[in-house]
């Protein structure tokens, strides 16, 4: 009995471990598509700034 007691324990530790491992690959997850998000945005404004020169040294060269 007092085996068959222990098991239980156990195999709810490892329940609540599981869990606890699903939220933090959630939480992971979520990071991920944040960091994406912002690589991305990061992106778009180099593009932005680039393409602000371009017409900046073009109208300065074309004029």
């Amino acid at each position: 009995m007092e085996i068959e007691n222990e098991i239980e324990l156990l195999l709810f530790d490892i329940n609540n471990l599981e869990k606890q491992i699903a939220g933090k690959q959630r939480e992971l997850r979520k990071a991920k598509v944040k960091l994406e998000k912002l690589e991305s945005m990061e992106l778009m404004e180099k593009r932005c700034t680039f393409s602000n020169r371009l017409d900046e040294a073009l109208e300065k060269y074309v004029d």
